[in-house]
């Protein structure tokens, strides 16, 4: 450190006797591109005004209006594992049918079909698709499946909170917006709730309709679901799991 108590190096010695030892070069400061993960590019909080309030109590209407949407994630969860997934979301059914891979253990994927009645999901192998491909359709009959109910995870609260947003629209009471932003090259307002320990942001278009959503998780990361505007195929039920059968009462 110098005489103005700034810090030039920094040295230490991580698990396993690895030395570090860190230079900070002052005199060269480029400009940081914003990382999405880590919220993005700074903004000036404030209240909403009346005509974002407005747009976003009108933003269920205007979901269930488009009906559907093919969705992108990326879920970097507390729990160390970081997904990546693609699929579908039916507004107007309420159901959404999804894969997503965890990039720490590529050689398996998830894929689950949410509706009203819970989850129901199965495990695949990975062939040639890409963390993000859509799932298959028709779901296939022969894979293993099970009804599972919507857990405290990020993943769920993420895809549960997707689904709502054709249903109820967040408090404005507890809304802040942050920024302007864009996605594909649409102009939204980037709208922040708390609401039950939770940190929610909604990507509102001018018109209302939601073009992503980003959950605050557990490490501290965004996780992100974004709505990209293509046709939703018809999503069928999947194949409803046996019950276990019951041992006979003796």
């Amino acid at each position: 450190m110098d005489r103005d108590a700034r810090l030039h190096r920094l040295a230490a010695r991580l698990p396993g006797a690895v030395p570090v030892t860190l230079d900070l070069d002052r005199s060269h400061r480029p400009p940081l591109p914003p990382v999405a993960v880590l919220g993005g590019a700074p903004g000036l909080p404030r209240d909403l005004t009346r005509e974002e309030a407005e747009r976003l109590t009108r933003m269920p209407a205007r979901n269930r209006a488009l009906g559907g949407t093919a969705l992108v994630l990326a879920v970097p969860t507390g729990t160390g594992a970081n997904l990546r997934g693609g699929g579908w979301l039916d507004w107007r059914g309420q159901v959404v049918y999804l894969a997503t891979t965890d990039l720490d253990a590529p050689d398996q994927r998830t894929v689950a079909r949410h509706d009203r009645s819970g989850v129901t999901r199965t495990r695949l192998p990975v062939g040639d698709e890409a963390p993000d491909a859509r799932p298959p359709l028709p779901p296939p009959r022969d894979a293993r499946w099970e009804r599972v109910r919507p857990g405290p995870g990020e993943l769920d609260r993420l895809i549960g909170s997707a689904l709502l947003a054709s249903r109820e629209p967040p408090d404005p009471d507890r809304a802040t917006w942050l920024r302007r932003d864009s996605t594909g090259k649409r102009p939204v307002d980037v709208i922040e709730v708390r609401t039950g320990g939770h940190a929610l942001r909604y990507w509102l278009d001018r018109s209302g309709v939601l073009r992503r959503l980003e959950l605050r998780t557990g490490v501290g990361a965004w996780a992100q679901l974004d709505l990209v505007q293509a046709p939703v195929p018809r999503l069928p039920p999947v194949p409803v799991p046996a019950p276990t059968p019951r041992s006979p009462a003796r």
